[in-house]
């Protein structure tokens, strides 16, 4: 999210330079695997999209994964009662 909002504002009010470190955190993660996956100033349009769209893939993927490791670390200990009638299963002991 940062690199968005980092990005823009150094392409607003800022150098040529600026702009380049922030394209930089538009690549992460992807840039990291492939030097192709960067964002630089002479890609097209259609290639930036990819990219961006690609890395945000990924760091959906790993919100994902970690929300879900939390998950299940959180509801290790506790009990389940599924219930497919509206009464509890003491209601129906009492009355046999």
């Amino acid at each position: 999210m940062e690199g968005y909002v980092f990005g823009g504002l150094a392409y607003l009010i800022g150098s040529r330079q600026d702009v380049i470190e922030g394209m930089d955190l538009w690549a992460v993660p992807l840039g990291f695997v492939n030097s192709a996956f960067v964002v630089r100033p002479e890609k097209d349009l259609v290639e930036v999209i990819g990219i961006v769209s690609a890395n945000g893939y990924f760091w959906a993927l790993a919100l994902t994964l970690i929300f879900k490791f939390v998950h299940s670390r959180l509801r290790r200990n506790r009990v389940t009662e599924l219930a497919i009638s509206g009464s509890s299963v003491e209601q129906e002991d009492d009355g046999l």
